[in-house]
């Protein structure tokens, strides 16, 4: 998630899938079709409204140090209702 801009070739757009709620791109490296489905802040907040929206347990996360720093004040704020 931090560094995906960094693996992301430069002039490649990146495209929101309204139905799965996620950015993506594509691209084509060496005559091989690439296709990155992204993780960022946007996807995250439509997760997480679906847990908040069905009630649901909770949420889980990946390694720590992955993430962008935007990340944790999101969970707090949609999560906990914690908004500051």
């Amino acid at each position: 998630m931090k560094n995906i801009n960094s693996v992301i070739p430069n002039g490649t757009e990146k495209t929101w899938d309204d139905e799965l709620k996620q950015n993506y791109v594509q691209y084509t490296e060496k005559s091989n079709k690439k296709e990155i489905w992204i993780e960022d802040i946007e996807s995250l907040k439509a997760k997480i409204s679906l847990i908040t929206e069905n009630n649901l347990a909770g949420v889980a996360s990946w390694q720590k140090g992955m993430e962008t720093d935007d990340v944790w004040q999101l969970l707090k704020e949609m999560c906990h209702g914690n908004a500051s």
